[in-house]
């Protein structure tokens, strides 16, 4: 709930509804903020310099998927 949410962060219940409108608004702006930093983390691990740096496409894709699973227990 919202309330749960306040209590867990230290807020008031009207302060979340102020800035997300609704818990759907709410829940957008944590998927957002997933989102950005899922891809921030797969950028700088699969960014070309460090792609030309590990050649192989078998440590490439190990590489890819230990940005997302870092990024899932973030």
């Amino acid at each position: 709930t919202v309330a749960a949410v306040a209590e867990r962060a230290g807020m008031a219940v009207g302060s979340i509804y102020r800035r997300f409108g609704d818990k759907e608004g709410l829940l957008l702006a944590i998927q957002h903020a997933f989102t950005e930093t899922l891809q921030a983390e797969i950028t700088e691990r699969m960014s070309v310099e460090r792609l030309r740096i590990l050649r192989d496409p078998a440590v490439a894709i190990a590489e890819a998927v230990g940005a997302i699973t870092d990024a899932f227990q973030a």
